[in-house]
């Protein structure tokens, strides 16, 4: 099914954009991986590593950033 956005939409993608937003929103790792009924949380945190890491950044400003917004 070809979607609005001009690419193809499948149940994989929508399972996909699903974990996503769930982990996006503070979801627990291990609830999702539940959620997407993987076989370990494993399985889930190495498909959606990439989410992780940009929360993370998200989360942890550098110290530069930090100490600038100080003055």
């Amino acid at each position: 099914m070809d979607s609005a956005i001009g690419h193809e939409s499948t149940a994989h993608t929508l399972r996909h954009s699903y974990a996503v937003h769930l982990l996006e929103a503070g979801a627990n790792i291990k609830n999702v991986s539940e959620r997407l009924r993987h076989i370990s949380v494993k399985v889930t945190a190495d498909t959606f590593l990439y989410i992780a890491q940009k929360i993370k950044e998200e989360l942890c400003p550098s110290m530069s950033d930090t100490l600038r917004d100080k003055d």
